[in-house]
């Protein structure tokens, strides 16, 4: 349980799907793919915005994570979506994707790589709110993402239920080396997100986690960098090398947007690998290009440990 100092009143400890409490209205729970939660709100707050901002800070600081700044734009954009929840006057809204999420903060002047959102549908308060999100999020979801650095909130109505709505964003990088995945962020926390599901998968199956490598993480990268440019290699496969071995996923578009695609084929193709349970060392590596219209895309995991049949 984080420590939010900048709670006012006890933490409660809730579950993911809590329970009516005696004398609490009960709230209403709706997943929406990863990024979605209802939960939580007040609408007796003095300053409702400033407490979810100290609270999601102070996990921030938890983690040891810069804390996150207020955005006009985001600001603007999360009233909007609590309007419009507002006005469907039910918890059966329209749920919009990330990439129009995106696409809205653009059109209203903001210049970020990534949009996400967070809504809370109760009557408990802003930190009540964050703190369920606390228990509900990873270490690297949300904001909680190291790259995330700016927030918006928004305020509504379901029926007589209060409505909160968070928008968290990733600004522009200012440092001209990162190299970005196209449109999206910053190409490292990209991978970092292919080691958070690779690890949930293993967790899953009682596993320890990978144990992530530098040294593994450049060779991992100079893979990726070789099969995006080599015609020959195939679309999938595992390629020894002296330090260990290579699982790849070469592919475009819709394919290649999201690690996903290469985290299910892997466990897949080369589950003895993935699924051992001694503790691992791995690296990952991104490379990308536009070609043709199209997005190219290789994933690449070097594994420590093991080998495989069937080279490049």
């Amino acid at each position: 349980m984080a420590d939010l100092s900048s709670c006012t009143k006890p933490p409660l400890h809730l579950e993911l799907l809590p329970k009516a409490r005696k004398g609490r209205s009960r709230g209403r729970h709706l997943p929406v793919l990863a990024l979605l939660f209802v939960t939580a709100a007040t609408a007796h707050a003095e300053n409702p915005t400033l407490e979810i901002l100290a609270a999601m800070n102070a996990d921030r600081g938890r983690l040891d994570r810069p804390p996150l700044s207020q955005s006009p734009v985001l600001t603007k954009l999360a009233q909007q979506r609590a309007s419009e929840m507002t006005a469907a006057g039910a918890l059966d809204f329209e749920v919009i994707s990330g990439l129009e999420l995106l696409a809205r903060a653009r059109d209203l002047g903001w210049k970020g790589l990534l949009a996400q959102e967070l809504t809370s549908a109760d009557d408990r308060s802003p930190c009540e709110i964050v703190e369920f999100w606390n228990d509900s999020l990873g270490p690297s979801d949300v904001y909680r993402r190291p790259e995330v650095a700016e927030l918006g909130v928004g305020f509504g109505m379901v029926g007589d239920t209060p409505l909160t709505v968070v928008i968290v964003g990733v600004p522009v990088s200012l440092d001209s080396e990162k190299k970005h995945w196209p449109g999206i962020a910053p190409r490292e926390y990209a991978i970092a997100d292919l080691f958070r599901d690779v690890n949930r998968k293993r967790m899953g199956l009682g596993l320890p986690p990978l144990e992530r490598s530098d040294e593994l993480d450049v060779l991992a990268q100079q893979t990726a960098d070789e099969l995006l440019g080599d015609p020959k290699s195939r679309s999938e496969g595992a390629k020894a090398l002296p330090e260990g071995t290579a699982l790849y996923l070469k592919g475009n578009s819709a394919q290649a947007a999201t690690d996903r695609s290469a985290i299910d084929r892997w466990f897949f193709l080369y589950r003895a690998i993935l699924t051992t349970s001694r503790q691992i060392m791995a690296g990952g590596g991104l490379a990308s290009r536009g070609r043709d219209g199209r997005l190219e895309a290789v994933w690449v995991l070097v594994v420590s440990e093991g080998r495989v049949n069937g080279g490049v």
